[in-house]
């Protein structure tokens, strides 16, 4: 008992010395004596009561009521605590909670330095961007303009029609050069292709090597009409591709047909539209423009088919995507179905199989087919139609085989003033028979994809 009151007694007397040494020092010194006060008589509680402190450095936990992990630091060290002492509110209890060392030489005392605090997260404010406006507007007239009468029955097309066409050369295994499938220029920047055309697992050892613009007659550069008075367009352009998107779903089967058979070309640098030798086709966005009934199946209308080659009057002009819908099909239907399309290209249907295709480039007209009609057609019976396919034809004589896989299928949209095209599909399969009665050519419908298109295309 008598060792107990002996302790109690000099912790006492510990505190009150330490009072009179502090009372002429300034505030922060006062404060800091004082809590070397505490310690000394929280050491001598220690002491008696057989406990003991944490080494400095070691981890440990701030007192309540905000327990954080921490480190046994100097108390001069840790400013969070530190402050405590020398601020307006001070709170010497949390602090002297916070001790978790007494140096055995005396001094200064170690407490419980809570970690950082993490940086609060900065919210990030997406910025949204209108990616439509990445492509050309139809309101405007800047993609889809006929520029030539058409002419039907697979026939050549005149020089400068179709200015959204483009054509596919690969690299062979032997190291020359072949043209294969179809595109359309859709932008600037970019040619929208079928995925068969350019899907390793389906060209073997064939290479893209570049797309061709303003392609019109395969044996002559430049091409011109006329003969005493001869009028040219500029030579075709081979550009250069960039980046190959094909869709990650994208798969053919010999029985079922293909699927999300669909690919973005983003050429290595941009197309000059303003030379006149270059237009890109329209994208359906504006279903009122594209389909004003409201039928954005297309069914029983028509539609032109074409496979790759020459834009503008000079040479090379983009198709209009459907991306607007009151554009593109004003009835709103944008199935298309029944209506009609038109189909262009020099024959080639294959990159790896010999075609004797056209040395000029192919168009026809061809009838937008509803697909459950499509889907009835015997060489079709084991193939899996849904909303991610168009057909268009099955007259005879007449089928997509007159342009090239790849290519475009489009619908033109009759206004005062101007005729423009939109593009509604991409040239995917079809019967082996060409231009077979009753078995239309099956295209990857645009419309069912134009959110991957935006989710993919860039500045």
């Amino acid at each position: 008992m008598m060792a107990r009151n002996a302790n109690t007694y000099n912790a006492t007397i510990s505190i009150l010395q330490c009072d009179l040494i502090v009372r002429f020092k300034n505030l922060i010194l006062f404060t800091v004596f004082l809590l070397v006060c505490f310690v000394h008589a929280e050491h001598l509680r220690f002491r008696r009561q057989g406990s003991s402190f944490q080494n400095a450095g070691a981890e440990c936990e701030t007192p309540e009521p905000n327990v954080r992990p921490g480190t046994c630091t100097h108390i001069r060290e840790c400013d969070e605590l530190y402050s405590l002492l020398r601020g307006p509110n001070r709170n010497i209890p949390y602090v002297r909670q916070s001790i978790c060392f007494i140096p055995a030489s005396g001094g200064d005392p170690y407490v419980c330095c809570p970690a950082a605090k993490p940086p609060e997260p900065v919210p990030v404010i997406e910025k949204t961007v209108d990616k439509t406006k990445l492509f050309p507007d139809p309101r405007k007239y800047e993609c889809g303009i006929e520029i030539n009468d058409r002419i039907v029955n697979g026939e050549d097309a005149p020089l400068g029609a179709w200015p959204w066409m483009a054509l596919l050369f690969y690299q062979t295994p032997g190291g020359g050069l072949k043209p294969g499938c179809g595109g359309t220029v859709i932008n600037k920047r970019y040619v929208i292709t079928a995925a068969h055309c350019v899907s390793p697992g389906i060209i073997g050892e064939y290479k893209l090597a570049y797309a061709r613009l303003g392609e019109h007659k395969l044996s002559t550069n430049p091409d011109c009409k006329g003969l005493k008075k001869q009028v040219c367009q500029p030579p075709a352009i081979d550009a250069e591709v960039q980046e190959i998107i094909y869709h990650p779903n994208f798969i053919q089967d010999g029985r079922k047909g293909a699927k999300f058979d669909i690919a973005l070309l983003r050429l290595a640098k941009d197309i000059d539209l303003k030379t006149g030798s270059i237009a890109p086709i329209c994208l359906p966005f504006d279903k009122e423009i594209v389909a004003p009934d409201g039928d954005l199946s297309f069914d029983n209308k028509t539609g032109w088919v074409t496979g790759w080659g020459k834009t503008s009057v000079s040479s090379i002009a983009p198709i209009c995507l459907p991306f607007d819908k009151e554009i593109v099909a004003p009835d709103g239907d944008l199935s298309f179905d029944n209506k009609t399309g038109w189909v262009t290209g020099w024959g080639k249907t294959s990159v790896t199989r010999p075609n004797n295709g056209s040395d000029v480039l192919q168009q026809l007209k061809v009838p937008i087919v509803p697909l459950t009609k499509c889907a009835a057609t015997p060489v079709y019976k084991t193939v899996e139609f849904n909303e991610e396919h168009v057909c268009a034809g099955g007259e005879p004589n007449k089928d997509s085989c007159k342009g090239d896989s790849g290519g475009p299928l489009v619908v033109l949209r009759p206004q005062e003033g101007h005729a423009q095209y939109f593009l509604i599909g991409v040239v995917s399969f079809g019967t082996p028979y060409c231009g077979l009665i009753a078995a239309p050519g099956v295209y990857a419908r645009v419309t069912h994809y134009l959110d991957w298109i935006l989710e993919h295309v860039q500045e």
